[in-house]
């Protein structure tokens, strides 16, 4: 039995610079949105360290008659609280509202993003139950 080969057996130059063009295409589309969708993902670690903090402020409202900007009065180890997966800085603020209202009646917390996350830009929540920027807050 004889084996033969074709000198014809590789691949052509065009074909190969199609399957390139091809690939890039896919990761020209596919890039952008899964960058979209993993910013939107690492969102959901800094509302959620928002909701804890605020929920902490709310308890520790309950018992002092008044808000506190300092985060180691609510049990966290510093005035800037990272996230649980560090995307985000939280802090507490007085609240910038049209009408100045005093610590008594409104805290405002502050995530800001820090390292794959900088770009997102800043969520707030404040003590009235308001999320800034809201489409930041949809699902």
């Amino acid at each position: 039995m004889e084996i033969r080969f074709s000198k014809n057996s590789g691949y052509t130059l065009i074909e190969v610079l199609m399957v390139v063009v091809i690939v890039s295409l896919l990761a020209t589309v596919a890039l952008p949105s899964y960058q979209d969708q993993m910013m939107r993902t690492r969102r959901a670690d800094g509302k959620t360290m928002l909701l804890e903090v605020m929920q902490a402020q709310e308890r520790y409202f309950t018992e002092e008659l008044i808000y506190t900007k300092d985060l180691t009065q609510l049990g966290y180890g510093d005035k800037r609280v990272p996230s649980h997966e560090n995307f985000y800085l939280v802090s507490a603020h007085e609240c910038s509202t049209a009408n100045p209202v005093s610590i008594t009646e409104c805290i405002e917390l502050k995530a800001e993003p820090v390292g794959a996350q900088f770009d997102d830009g800043i969520l707030v929540i404040d003590s009235y139950g308001n999320q800034n920027p809201p489409e930041k807050w949809k699902l």
